[in-house]
């Protein structure tokens, strides 16, 4: 396997893991590409969490969290839960370091391998899962065994370099399949495509082939197509050096270049209609309720004053004489 180191090793354990993936023999060696202390940027916070190493397999990727157990422990059985801390059977001793706020090294691991998974994400379209290891490293000359019990899913707890192997060999052929430009891709957005070539991932075992397929490009035809003079198509051309007598009204337009409008792409939409037309009939519906209201006020206002005014029904006056003073004496 090939081992790319983006940091140094911090610990004497996490040497003896990139020792342990850089030399292997025939019969022990796993194809792929090891990047030991890279940070995966985390895309909900904008920081970037380290995983100790990172495999990267034609057909799998996996997280690898190094922990070194206790100087002192060096027999015994580690004893591993998923839920609260982890404890050794002769001794009160905590086998391994965890960070402040965890119990044990599971939440650590798995968020890892979440990371991992949204940047993989964008240099593999087939959604590729993220295995999470801890890889357990004794200290030498130990006789040291591990009793796990039930971990999450696409979780594993190993001891020692052979259980290492053995954990990536059985990973080796169950994921999504990684092609040699995706998987430099991934190497390269993490700032290390100049650690590795295409040709060195082919030769650990990657597919060459194209990470994502070229879509094919879309064929633009103009429409409405442009319209083709035919105007004298159907007459026979004269012959070189023949000048040609037209009599009559009849005349030949055709030699004349019509500008055939241009049609993109971006014009592909109806033509709107002009406005004078719609102008038009505004004018004409204006004009007709003008003419209409002229008529009708005529009519109203003539109408009104030609007719006679009513008067009221009241009894007609009647003259009353007064008689002249010394008349009515003469009379009688």
């Amino acid at each position: 396997m090939l081992v790319i180191e983006a940091t140094p090793a911090g610990s004497y354990s996490e040497t003896r893991v990139r020792g342990w993936l850089s030399s292997s023999t025939a019969d022990e060696y796993v194809a792929g590409v090891a990047i030991a202390g890279c940070h995966i940027a985390d895309p909900s916070t904008g920081r970037s969490q380290q995983v100790d190493v990172l495999v990267l397999m034609p057909r799998a990727i996996i997280a690898v969290e190094v922990k070194g157990l206790h100087p002192d422990i060096r027999t015994g059985t580690i004893i591993a839960e998923s839920n609260g801390p982890w404890s050794h059977d002769q001794s009160d001793l905590d086998p391994v370091h965890t960070l402040a706020s965890a119990a044990n090294p599971v939440n650590q691991t798995l968020s890892a391998a979440l990371k991992t998974k949204h940047a993989a994400l964008e240099h593999n379209p087939g959604r590729p899962f993220v295995e999470a290891v801890v890889a357990l490293v004794a200290p030498q000359w130990s006789a040291v065994t591990l009793r796990a019990g039930v971990m999450p899913d696409g979780f594993e707890v190993v001891l020692g370099e052979s259980a290492l192997r053995a954990a990536l060999s059985a990973h080796a052929s169950k994921g999504v399949p990684w092609t040699a430009e995706q998987a430099f891709s991934l190497i390269n957005s993490l700032n290390l495509g100049r650690s590795v070539t295409i040709s060195q991932l082919i030769a650990e075992g990657f597919p060459s082939g194209p990470s994502q397929p070229t879509p094919p490009r879309p064929r633009t035809v103009p429409w409405p197509p442009p319209r083709r003079s035919t105007f004298g198509a159907h007459r026979s051309r004269p012959a070189a050096g023949v000048r040609e007598v037209r009599s009559g009204p009849h005349r030949d337009f055709s030699h004349r270049s019509r500008r055939t409008p241009r049609w993109t792409p971006s014009r592909l939409r109806y033509r709107k209609r002009p406005r004078r037309h719609h102008l038009q009939q505004v004018l004409a519906v204006v004009t007709i309720v003008a003419v209409v209201s002229v008529v009708w006020w005529l009519v109203v206002h003539f109408s009104a004053t030609s007719a006679p005014t009513p008067t009221p029904n009241a009894p007609t006056p009647t003259s009353v004489l007064n008689p002249v003073p010394g008349t009515d004496h003469a009379a009688r």
